[in-house]
């Protein structure tokens, strides 16, 4: 028989194993309860930074519109611009907001690199050969970057790569054979190793190539040129049978940094005649005509103005621009980045995203 005592004792016992569980589950739920509210607030206060940055965006936007407005047809997109001044930090009801615009077009576009035909563009692949030079990289890798965007699935060029080498790898994957969509693609791409990519990824870009409008400010034999009948420069001694028409994005002389200035002859400029073209773009507020650059004292006697005829892909406006908007709370922060199309004044985003570019 259990004595009283006994029976007692195991009453205290249950008893204090029910409080102990019961005190456990209400831990609990509080616990959960706390998360669940942080968690809401992190989306309530992401959500508001994404709307914050998104007015970034609809600033830029205007600001973009009003270049074209305030241009009164004449079509030149050059740094000295309002454009080309980022949004200093802005205080708006406990967040802080700031934003800028950057001309894409003043980069290299890896997409002009390969024809709508799926064929290298002499011109494009010897400037890119000619940037990876600059900072003292194997050009020879251009060939891999050619054989990711051509729609070809066969390596037809000396360094190429294709899906035979990259399923070689683990984890495996296959070639894009198509345009890049971002320029952190070039991580995927053989021979593009973190230390390339992190020096080239400030001079290029990744844009739509095919286009269905006539651009009046690209470089060629006159000053009317056609952004759809880029011409390979026909100077150039790799010139070959298997270049075709490029139909890829100009870049703009006006907003091309140093680097990109130097690339686009061959050989390439020097450091200090790509300066002193630097110097007399921002003290006449960019080229205003194509013959103002290709006169120029350093163009001059280039394969540039040697072609003689023929589109080298240049020109001194822009169409494609990448606003950045970052919008920083007080348990949250938020970088958005949006790419668009000013054509004849109309604005189209084309991709948006968050994080970097």
């Amino acid at each position: 028989m259990i004595s009283l005592r006994q029976q007692a004792g195991v009453a205290l016992i249950t008893a204090l194993i029910f409080t102990a569980l019961v005190t456990t589950f209400a831990v609990a739920i509080a616990s959960q309860q706390q998360i669940d509210i942080r968690r809401t607030g992190n989306i309530l206060s992401s959500d508001r930074g994404y709307l914050l940055a998104l007015g970034i965006e609809d600033w830029a936007r205007d600001v973009l519109q009003k270049d074209i407005e305030d241009a009164e047809g004449a079509s030149i997109d050059h740094l000295g611009e309002d454009w080309n001044v980022a949004l200093p930090p802005i205080q708006i009801e406990g967040a802080t907001v700031t934003g800028k615009i950057t001309d894409l077009q003043g980069l290299i576009n890896v997409n002009g690199l390969v024809s709508d035909s799926g064929q290298p563009v002499t011109v494009e692949v010897q400037r890119f050969r000619r940037l990876l030079e600059l900072f003292e990289f194997d050009p020879d890798i251009t060939d891999a970057l050619v054989d990711w965007i051509d729609p070809g699935t066969e390596v037809t060029i000396p360094s190429g790569a294709e899906d035979s080498y990259y399923l070689s790898k683990a984890p495996s994957y296959r070639a894009a054979n198509a345009p890049m969509i971002s320029i952190s693609e070039l991580r995927l791409v053989a021979g593009f190793d973190r230390e390339v990519y992190t020096a080239l990824s400030p001079f290029l870009t990744a844009l739509p190539t095919a286009t269905n409008t006539t651009n009046n400010n690209q470089i060629g034999s006159s000053d009317q040129g056609n952004s759809n009948n880029q011409q390979p420069n026909q100077n150039s001694a790799n010139a070959n049978n298997n270049t075709s028409n490029s139909s890829g994005t100009p870049i703009n002389i006006n907003t091309a940094p140093l680097e990109i200035l130097r690339v686009l002859t061959d050989p390439s400029l020097s450091e200090l005649e790509a300066e002193s073209l630097l110097e007399d773009r921002e003290s006449e507020e960019g080229f205003k005509s194509q013959t103002e650059f290709l006169e120029h004292a350093v163009i001059v006697g280039t394969n540039l103005t040697q072609a003689g005829a023929g589109n080298n892909g240049l020109a001194i406006s822009s169409e494609y621009f990448l606003i950045e908007g970052t919008a920083v709370l007080a348990d949250a922060q938020m970088h958005l980045f949006s790419v668009v199309r000013r054509d004849n004044g109309n604005l189209t985003v084309l991709m948006r995203g968050q994080g970097s570019y």
